[in-house]
Order: structure tokens, then C-alpha cells, then sequence
């Protein structure tokens, strides 16, 4: 399990887009308690990006979807535990699409399924670690 900071730092997040969709009529009847904040959970596929189609074998993926998801995760282990619970979904073309929607740090090469989430874990972590020891100079240590 996550760090209880991290995790309220991640629903936070999640919270912050929420507000930020509404309009100002909403928030304004937010702030004055005209209506109230309600949490409902959604499905794991829908959760991440995917819905079912009428072909049991295969869902159809909302890979911007997922991207963001992956982007608001903060550890390896958190993105190599989301793409591992997806993986029946996330096929070798998919994590392709994935990666190249992740942006120009994430390679999209490699024919295996394990190369890819590597790729996409070595590109999104991996490079915010790497920018961030550039901004502070740790690399110098």
C-alpha cells in the first residue's frame, strides 16, 4: 500500500481537476452549500481508461485516459502495479499507443509486453527522477 501522504496527495489532485470542470454558477452554489461533494467508485476497467466492447477478448481503451492516470502516479511501483492489474487489456499494440501518448520521453520500441511497460516506466519516473536531480544539482554528488 501507498504511503498515506502520498495517497492523499494523489486524491487531492484528483479532487483539484474535479473543481477546476465546474463552472462558476457550481462552485459558487459549492461554496455557499447549495449542493454537496459525492464519491462514487467506478469499475476497475473503467478506472483505467478501458470499456468493455461486445468481444469478451478485447476492450477498446481510452489511451489519453491512461496516460494521465499513469502521469498522476508518483512511484515505479505504482505504475508497474497499474499497468500489471491492466495487463489482459493493455496488448502489445496498446502499450505502443500508451507510450506514444506519454510523450517524446517514453519509447515506444520493443515487441514484448515487459519491454514496453519498461519503456513506459523507465520514461515517466525515470525521467522525472532524472530532471529532478538536474534541478537540484544532485547530480553532481
Amino acid at each position: 500500500m501507498s504511503h498515506p501522504a502520498a495517497l492523499a496527495a494523489s486524491a487531492l489532485k484528483q479532487i483539484f481537476q474535479a473543481l477546476g470542470r465546474l463552472t462558476e454558477e457550481e462552485l459558487t452554489d459549492l461554496a455557499e452549500g447549495r449542493v454537496r461533494v459525492q464519491l462514487t467508485a467506478r469499475p476497475a476497467l473503467t478506472a483505467a481508461g478501458a470499456t468493455p466492447t461486445r468481444s469478451r477478448s478485447k476492450a477498446k481503451v481510452d489511451v489519453e485516459r491512461v496516460a494521465e492516470t499513469i502521469r498522476d502516479l508518483h512511484t515505479t511501483e505504482e505504475i508497474e502495479a497499474y499497468l500489471e492489474e491492466n495487463d489482459k487489456v493493455f496488448t502489445v499494440s496498446v502499450l505502443k499507443e500508451i507510450a506514444k501518448a506519454l510523450g517524446p520521453t517514453v519509447s515506444k520500441a520493443g515487441t514484448r509486453k515487459a519491454d514496453i511497460k519498461q519503456n513506459i516506466v523507465r520514461g515517466t519516473i525515470g525521467f522525472r527522477q532524472s530532471s529532478a536531480m538536474v534541478g537540484t544539482g544532485a547530480y553532481l554528488a
